[in-house]
């Protein structure tokens, strides 16, 4: 059943799984599911539309970036920097 609390609890195991990605090396696997995190928060979002669905956005957001950086993927890492304060200033 799609409820915002199934696509809250998805995200936050996508994001946990993306950390054990990241730290055994494996960036593309986390890349993808981090990416995954952030499309079901972003639908959180519209559902919801709280400060703290927002906030979730924002963190998916900063682990992608990370993402990128540790990849060499400067621009992409920009491109999500600039995002993320565009989103911090609609908090």
């Amino acid at each position: 059943m799609e409820t915002p609390e199934s696509y809250r609890d998805y995200s936050h195991s996508c994001i946990k799984i993306g950390e054990i990605y990241q730290r055994q090396g494996k960036l593309d696997e986390a890349l993808k599911i981090y990416e995954k995190a952030q499309q079901l928060s972003r639908k959180l979002y519209e559902w919801m539309e709280t400060p703290e669905s927002y906030k979730e956005i924002i963190m998916c957001c900063i682990k992608i970036e990370e993402i990128y950086r540790k990849q060499g993927n400067l621009d992409e890492a920009l491109e999500i920097c600039e995002e993320i304060i565009a989103l911090m200033k609609k908090l």
